[in-house]
């Protein structure tokens, strides 16, 4: 149902009308400002500041009064209408201030209301009665020829029917203003708590989805967890069975405890990836911050996986393309984990090629820079519906390129967290069978340049 947003309680007509053209022009202000807080009372929009209501009819008396009272003036000189007029005027400032004082206790509504009820019944009782009878006594005189003519021609135009009418409009017009607001703010609010309603339902029902869809990520995460777990435990149980038995030869000792050693790390490396995510989640992973050389850093983190990249038979390329020497300040250690993070990704996902560790500073003020680093392979890519979700908590366990690699699957999003933690952010390009870049940015102080690096 289309609902009305606007309406304008009282439209200009000839019953407010002086015909006097520079007085009407101004009454059209003042039922101009009236019908504005006549629509925010009833639909509780385009609120208007206080401050500005009041300098409107500060304005108003101000130029109005001193322009009506200037015509009036000059016609009607030292004549007892003209005096009653003045003070009409002088009580309008008294009943503006009085309202406005009323500003530092009562709520903006209220106020707002009392200067509605006041505008009306002098839109009614001033401009309709007194200076539609002025009006008449200034454009009779001369006709009248006397000022004593003229006003007594101005009652008798504003006697009888005329004199009804304008009743009637006066009490018309102040009940119906009353009635109408009151009416049309009620129907107002109805519609506007049946849309929130409305609204309350579409958040819960998408909340209700959202709880859905995370239960189930959650569920096939512990699975994929209890899986990658179960794998080197399984290690650790079989060849600490056959060191057990004792009959087996020398080399077949050290192979067992090869293999003990690897299922040990891998289950050490897994658990640190869970209390990673689980202080990311918490908000208590605290940054430990040292002065590093970037270039110095990528050589650190490649010799890491060099044998790895060389049982592959891959390449391996770093490039910092920052300032020979330049230090920052940064948390190296987690810097470190996030690349290795991407370094063993492009590594487990690429069978031919070349794996390219770079970084480079992208941004400075004043002493911080932001710094980017990105790892880029020649692996088979990343299918499209599968990039937005590797950087989403759990999500990533439901693509099939981690179910083919193992994993825990958290390792995209700690770094997701770790790179919010240090002020940057993360993203991503690929394509199908021609490689993927991933990337993530950190906020770094800029040190100072300490000479070459190795």
């Amino acid at each position: 149902m289309v609902m009305l947003n606007n309406i304008e309680i009282f439209p200009w007509n000839e019953n407010f009308a002086t015909g006097i053209a520079t007085i009407d022009s101004q009454h059209r202000k003042l039922i101009a400002l009236l019908n504005t807080l006549v629509n925010h009372m009833a639909f509780q929009v385009e609120e208007p500041t206080i401050n500005k209501i009041f300098d409107e009819l500060s304005d108003y008396a101000a130029v109005h009064f001193q322009t009506e009272e200037a015509i009036w003036h000059q016609h009607l000189q030292g004549d007892v209408w003209e005096l009653e007029h003045q003070a009409a005027h002088t009580d309008f400032v008294t009943q503006v201030m009085q309202l406005k004082s009323e500003e530092g206790t009562k709520p903006l509504d209220e106020v707002i209301e009392g200067i509605v009820t006041f505008l009306t019944h002098w839109l009614a009782l001033h401009i309709i009665e007194s200076d539609k009878r002025m009006a008449k006594v200034v454009l009779a005189l001369p006709a009248a020829g006397s000022l004593a003519q003229a006003k007594i021609m101005a009652d008798d135009a504003m006697s009888g029917a005329t004199r009804a009418l304008i009743e009637t409009v006066i009490s018309m017009y102040d009940k119906m203003a009353n009635h109408t607001v009151r009416m049309t703010r009620e129907i107002y609010k109805r519609k506007q708590t049946e849309q929130e309603l409305r609204d309350a339902h579409e958040e819960l029902r998408a909340a209700k989805e959202q709880a859905e869809v995370a239960n189930r990520s959650k569920s096939e995460f512990l699975a994929t967890i209890s899986h990658e777990l179960r794998t080197p435990l399984q290690g650790l149980l079989g060849f600490a069975e056959l060191l057990a038995l004792g009959n087996i030869s020398e080399n077949e000792r050290m192979e067992c405890a090869s293999y003990i050693y690897n299922s040990g790390k891998s289950l050490v490396e897994l658990i640190d990836e869970i209390l990673g995510h689980a202080k990311l989640e918490a908000g208590k992973m605290a940054l430990t911050m040292s002065v590093c050389q970037p270039g110095q850093l990528l050589s650190d983190v490649a010799a890491l996986f060099a044998k790895t990249v060389q049982k592959k038979g891959l390449a391996s390329v770093q490039t910092w393309t920052g300032l020979q020497g330049q230090s920052y300040e940064m948390d190296a250690v987690r810097v470190r984990q996030m690349l290795g993070n991407l370094i063993s990704n492009a590594i487990k996902f690429t069978t031919t090629g070349t794996i390219e560790v770079k970084a480079e500073e992208i941004e400075r003020a004043n002493d911080e820079a932001v710094l980017r680093f990105s790892v880029t392979d020649t692996g088979h890519g990343i299918k499209p519906e599968f990039q937005p979700l590797l950087f989403q908590r759990f999500e990533q366990v439901n693509s099939a390129l981690t179910q083919k690699g193992g994993g825990s699957g958290l390792g995209l999003s700690i770094v997701k967290g770790l790179a919010t933690l240090m002020g940057g952010t993360v993203g991503l390009t690929s394509q199908e069978n021609r490689g993927t870049t991933v990337w993530f940015s950190i906020r770094a102080k800029v040190d100072r340049v300490q000479g070459p690096e190795s």
